[in-house]
């Protein structure tokens, strides 16, 4: 899998992007992720972006309807309404790829690719989001704890 260093993909406030294919990091971040590129955190990274790749496999391998299904999951989820931030984190590709992230092994050797995102598009986005506003303490939401009450939720329905 290539790393590239972008100027304008990721967004600001990502450090990093799969698209079509190839891992773009922020040219402000690259030089420290080709130094770190052993680290834990990297890794991390990379396998999160991975399992992006998957998830494109598990949609008839085709990166064109892969986008097309991840902006309508994002539309979704009203973002205009909510915020973006909380419809990428309720966003089923997103949900699965960081709650797999740091599991190396997920769908190592599955043929189909990623594919918990489709468990995770039964549940319309309001229920997320509810499930999203019942963890978030001061307002602004906690990913690690959203994501310990998915894999909770989900844990017998995978």
């Amino acid at each position: 899998m290539q790393v590239r260093p972008s100027r304008w993909l990721p967004p600001k406030g990502y450090s990093a992007i799969t698209f079509f294919g190839h891992i773009l990091i922020r040219k402000e971040f690259y030089k420290d992720w080709v130094k770190e590129q052993e680290s834990e955190s990297f890794r991390v990274l990379c396998h999160h972006e991975w399992i992006h790749l998957l998830q494109a496999a598990s949609v008839h391998n085709s990166w064109i309807l892969y986008y097309v299904f991840y902006i309508w999951y994002h539309l979704k989820s009203r973002p205009l309404r909510y915020g973006s931030k909380i419809a990428y984190m309720i966003n089923p590709f997103e949900m699965e790829a960081y709650l797999f992230e740091s599991d190396m092994e997920y769908a190592k050797e599955s043929e189909e690719g990623a594919t918990a995102w489709r468990q995770l598009a039964q549940y319309p986005p309001s229920f997320w989001r509810a499930m999203l506003k019942e963890v978030s303490d001061t307002g602004y939401p906690s990913r690690a704890k959203f994501l310990k009450k998915v894999r909770d939720f989900m844990k017998d329905k995978w």
